[in-house]
């Protein structure tokens, strides 16, 4: 996954919840440092995590009463 980048990291196990339901999804986590082009200062950006696919579809909602009571999202 961050072999583009020249890094490899090491394997998690997260869990994503929504509205519905929960699911368990396999990541993988490294540590990057990022420049910024004008001052050259370098950042750390510890434990970036990612996954291959978000496994959620989208604009569905199941309950109406969670639309209602979760409406400023």
């Amino acid at each position: 996954m961050f072999e583009s980048l020249g890094t490899s990291g090491f394997k998690k196990s997260l869990v994503l919840r929504t509205l519905t339901s929960a699911q368990d999804l396999r990541a993988v986590a490294v540590s990057l440092s990022a420049r910024w082009l004008d001052s050259g200062e370098w950042i750390d950006l510890p434990e970036e995590i990612a996954v291959v696919a978000i496994p959620v579809k989208p604009n569905v909602a199941s309950d109406t009463t969670a639309i209602r009571k979760y409406r400023y999202l």
